[in-house]
């Protein structure tokens, strides 16, 4: 029997003596259960937090960046909230599931047999496309219980107005920022009624706590407080909403034009009267649960008993609290087929592959063909990563009758659009609508933003600010009102505003089904639709925050990466001394050096008492000598607070959340990459290049396919090089140039260094005699992962005025559309590393002027992001390690990336990155020292084999399938490859795709090597 503990709770043990895992947890927060409490009865409550989501270093470690106490729960309890208010901590095991918390659009699965310990293929998802809510309603004033089961869609939120609701009045659309509101309390049992009033939902119509004093104390009415004892408030009869602040974010887009430029002034702030106001969009109106209090739409049906109190106080003795609630719900599946069923057979979706998981009526563009084409998906094959499509006209987005359906693969679909655009809409969005005649005036399917926050804008008063300017007018306010005050409600939508809606559905035909705010519907193609800009988005230009995955979200993200452009001081502050860019040359060494510099070779550089190079024990290292001092630190220290790992345990946490080495000692961080080639390369040194025919591939011994392993550099292979000027195709090229001063050019001098001496063989890197502030690099990605054979391309830009005090700026060069190869290397550019700043991790693993090196970065690009599993580099995502569910998703991923990563050599092959042609062509055509022939050759027989393998694998099941009396689906899980060890069987569009590339590779190797000579000239 579960109780409601008063003690610290022990941590539950499973069979094996041992807290429960978090795999075994079948709870999610806003989940309602019932259970019996110590009390013997039933008691039903929402949960609002579950022990599985506690139990990783993460949520402590952001508990800790925020300031706020935090103990995780007790494995195998869950904290729930119960109707009178209060939390408690109650055995998961002992609660029974009764609903669950779910809203329009939600990613969902049937929920998984209890116990399900097995990995499986992964079946089909489904989302939430409408659902039935019916719940049983009880009196909050007098306890009073109704009788039945009562339709949602009868009720709205006592709280009529809350933050982040839109309002509309007249051609203008904006959102709630905070409500100012005036609770009816009544004290003692002689019926005096008192009035206390303050910000945004702290009151609530029903019984009065101890919450009440104490948030008279905090805001300095002690007097009053102490007046009232906590055992004089009674109850809250009534709470009345006097005042509302509200943010203008646009003008209706369909509003005729006018030259009067008061059509363009926004409408005021603060409103009293309220009822000018049109409810368009109440976000507490879209989910009913548990304790939830509520009214009737209808003020007619069940009114109160007649009482001196609920005639005073009518609009308080209407509310209701939720006390059961049951939900239906209608799933779209994603091979296109529709069911209904009870909320309880259904879980979330832990993690979902956003890009590449897809549904009927999602517009998109398919990249396998030349141009890409824009599409709408028809139905999806989950076990197949398939997608049935028909083809959209690019300037309409309707469909093309010319076009028939075609089956393509799930890899080169891209539904979402490179940041920061948005292909199509999602269900559930908030959007504007163009006039009939009008397009929102992007390509499509892109659907742009409109609306401009005024808080973002400057125009505004945020936060505690805004909270004192708000309280002040409604303090000043409700001193004019009578107790008997009726405050006015605000109007609902005529059926003639069709300017704004809700995406309700999206259909086949590529058009997107609109519900206004009335409750009518119609289709509208995607030309004409604008997703609202309502500044509650955290990329919606609300300044720098942290999202929920961790990351640092910037202010501006058109190039990946913020730049330095605002920074337009010629001299650096602190010493006043520049060095010209011209004054430059290169020594024996290929290293930077100065001609005619202000400070010489026996002087007394700046930063030389802070930038030395230390070994564990303090004493300095010399840096020829860093690469003796690899070591084994990849294996015995990947991750805090995990001991030594075993061949087994390579898979690891996101990206860096390890002990990032230091410049104090950069062989510590450089180590794993070193470590990782020279490995590597023994591995394979003896292993042919070209691998063996295609008709011996499923009985064959693995393919391997040659890595770079020389210390020393050739004619065709350089790790390090200054060339003389930069090319034109750097992601930084148009940076401002700005005078070095005396101290970043000796950390230059001493960075190049450190890069031509330490450099796995597999990193290459280039510097420029015109450009002091740029690298790039060229990574060919590691063996035993799925970036194996690939080349990764970054751009680096050390700003004069701020490096080494602020870390790199690194971009990253993706050669795959619409899609990540790893959770750390982003489409746009950026690459995801605390080391970098663009990841909000642990402080002691952040970028130190003193200690960190940019030969740290780039060895930790590959060392912590180019990993055996990427998928658990999300963050988040280790905590799910070892679930079925988990496994599953990270060989999907490994399959991505593998085949997405194969594209990359194609576009390297076809067009050599500028500075790297001959190393390019050295390392896949004509073949580097000790091995027999190019890697190109060896990748297209290689993949040759995986997919006759993976064709021969399908064939059979497809047999067995056939052959089965019952006609069952096929659970059997496809198992490990022989030709890819870190692979399994690919899927049906994975070959799709790779087949597509091989026959490129193909094409590529025929031709013959590129080479640009101008650009590779030193």
């Amino acid at each position: 029997m579960a109780t409601v503990p008063d003690d610290p709770i022990p941590p539950v043990l499973g069979e094996d003596g041992q807290p429960l895992s978090p795999k075994l947890s079948e709870r999610y927060n806003e989940d309602v259960v019932l259970f019996t409490d110590k009390d013997g009865k039933e008691r039903r409550a929402v949960v609002t937090r579950c022990w599985a989501d506690e139990q990783n270093p993460e949520a402590v470690a952001e508990a800790a960046r925020l300031g706020v106490p935090f103990t995780p729960l007790p494995a195998g309890y869950l904290e729930v909230l119960l109707p009178e208010g209060t939390r408690a901590q109650v055995l998961e095991s002992t609660t029974t599931l009764i609903d669950k918390g779910f809203l329009r659009g939600d990613i969902i699965r049937a929920r998984r047999a209890a116990g399900a310990s097995t990995i499986t293929p992964r079946g089909q998802l489904g989302q939430v496309v409408d659902l039935k809510t019916e719940v049983q309603l009880q009196r909050v004033l007098t306890g009073d219980e109704i009788e039945g089961w009562f339709p949602a869609t009868d009720l709205v939120a006592a709280s009529r107005i809350n933050h982040g609701d839109h309002v509309v009045h007249g051609d203008w659309i904006g959102v709630v920022e905070e409500v100012f509101e005036m609770a009816m309390i009544e004290v003692g049992n002689n019926g005096i009624v008192r009035r206390v009033c303050d910000i945004g939902n702290t009151f609530s119509v029903g019984a009065a706590t101890d919450t009440i004093k104490q948030m008279l104390l905090e805001r300095g009415e002690g007097l009053l407080a102490a007046f009232l004892g906590a055992t004089d408030f009674k109850r809250i009869l009534d709470v009345k909403q006097c005042l509302v602040a509200v943010n203008w974010l646009c003008r209706n887009p369909q509003a005729p034009q006018s030259s009067d430029s008061a059509a363009w002034d926004r409408p005021k702030r603060f409103w009293t009267d309220i009822d000018q106001l049109t409810l368009v969009h109440a976000a507490a109106d879209h989910l009913h649960s548990i304790n939830d209090k509520v009214v009737f739409r209808d003020a007619s049906l069940h009114p109160p008993a007649p009482s001196s109190l609920s005639e005073t106080y009518r609009d308080g003795f209407r509310v209701l609290a939720i006390r059961n609630c049951r939900t239906t719900l209608e799933i779209l599946w994603q091979d296109g087929t529709h069911t209904t069923a009870s909320s309880t057979e259904f879980e979330q979706v832990a993690a979902v592959d956003e890009e590449t998981d897809v549904f009927p009526g999602d517009v998109g563009v398919f990249s396998g063909v030349s141009p890409s084409k824009i599409g709408v998906v028809q139905s999806m094959d989950a076990k197949k990563r398939t997608i049935r499509l028909r083809y959209l006209d690019a300037k309409t987005c309707l469909l093309d009758p010319t076009d028939e359906e075609e089956t393509i693969s799930g890899l080169e679909f891209d539904p979402h659009g490179p940041p920061p655009d948005a292909y199509g809409v999602r269900r559930g969005d908030c959007v504007l609508l163009m006039p009939e005649s009008e397009t929102n005036g992007v390509q499509a399917p892109i659907v742009p933003g409109l609306g401009e926050s005024e808080i973002a804008a400057g125009l505004m008063p945020a936060g505690e600010q805004l909270r004192i300017d708000l309280t002040s007018l409604g303090m000043s306010y409700c001193q004019t009102l009578s107790d008997s005050f009726v405050p006015p409600k605000a109007q609902e939508a005529p059926a003639s505003l069709r300017w704004y809606g809700e995406v309700w559905n999206c259909l086949l035909s590529g058009e997107v089904e609109i519900r206004f705010p009335c409750g009518d519907k119609a289709a509208v193609p995607v030309p004409r639709i604008v997703h609202l800009d309502d500044g509650l988005d955290p990329e919606a230009g609300m300044g720098p925050m942290v999202g929920e995955d961790g990351m640092i979200l910037e202010e501006e993200e058109d190039d990946a990466v913020s730049t330095d452009r605002s920074w337009e001081t010629e001299d650096d502050a602190d010493d006043g001394a520049s060095v010209d860019e011209g004054e430059m040359s290169l020594d024996q060494d290929g290293v930077v050096s100065l001609v005619q510099g202000t400070f010489g070779e026996g002087e007394d550089d700046p930063e030389d008492s802070d930038f030395v190079m230390k070994d564990a024990d303090g004493k300095p290292v010399k840096a020829d000598e860093e690469d003796r001092r690899e070591g084994d630190r990849r294996q015995s220290k990947r991750r805090r607070g995990h001991g030594p790992s075993t061949a087994q345990d390579e898979v690891k946490g996101w990206a860096d959340e390890v002990d990032e080495p230091s410049i104090a000692a950069p062989s510590t961080s450089e180590a794993a990459a070193t470590a990782d080639a020279t490995t590597a390369a023994a591995t394979v040194q003896d292993a042919p290049a070209v691998a063996a025919a295609a008709d011996d591939s499923v009985n064959a011994p693995t393919a391997v396919v040659s890595m770079p392993t020389e210390t020393s550099d050739f004619e065709d292979w350089s790790r390090f090089g200054v060339l003389e000027e930069a090319p034109e195709d750097h992601h930084y090229y148009s940076e401002r140039v700005l005078a070095p001063s005396k101290a970043f050019m000796s950390r230059i001098r001493k960075e190049h260094q450190v890069l031509a001496t330490s450099l796995p063989p597999n990193i290459l890197v280039r510097a420029y005699e015109n450009r002091s502030d740029l690298l790039r690099c060229l990574i060919i990605g590691p063996l035993d992962t799925p970036f194996q054979n690939a080349p990764f391309l970054f751009d680096m830009y050390l700003s004069p005025q701020k490096f080494p005090n602020d870390p790199p700026q690194v971009y990253f060069h993706s050669w795959a559309t619409g899609a990540r190869v790893s959770p750390n290397l982003y489409v746009e550019g950026k690459v995801c590393l605390s080391l970098l700043g663009t990841w909000s991790g642990d402080q002691t693993e952040n970028w130190s002027g003193a200690r960190s090196s940019i030969l740290q970065v780039f060895v930790s690009i590959q060392a912590l992001i180019m990993v055996e599993a990427p998928y658990f580099t999300e963050p988040g995502f280790e905590k799910h390690m070892g679930t079925p569910e988990a496994t599953a998703a990270s060989e999907l991923y490994n399959e991505r990336t593998l085949v997405l990563t194969r594209a990359f050599v194609k576009r390297a092959c076809e067009y050599p990155p500028s500075n790297f042609g001959r190393e390019i062509a050295a390392y896949y055509y004509t073949g580097l020292p000790g091995a027999s022939g190019g890697a190109l050759q060896g990748i297209i027989d290689q993949s040759r084999r995986l997919l006759q393998e993976s064709e021969e694998w399908h064939a059979e099941q497809e047999k067995k399938e056939a052959s089965d009396s019952e006609g069952g689906a096929d659970t059997t899980s496809p198992p490990k490859s022989t030709v890819v060890p870190s692979q399994r069987i690919l899927t049906e569009g994975a070959g799709l795709s790779l087949r597509r590339t091989v026959k490129a590779l193909e094409q590529l190797m025929e031709r013959g090597p590129k080479l640009d000579p101008e650009s590779e000239s030193t």
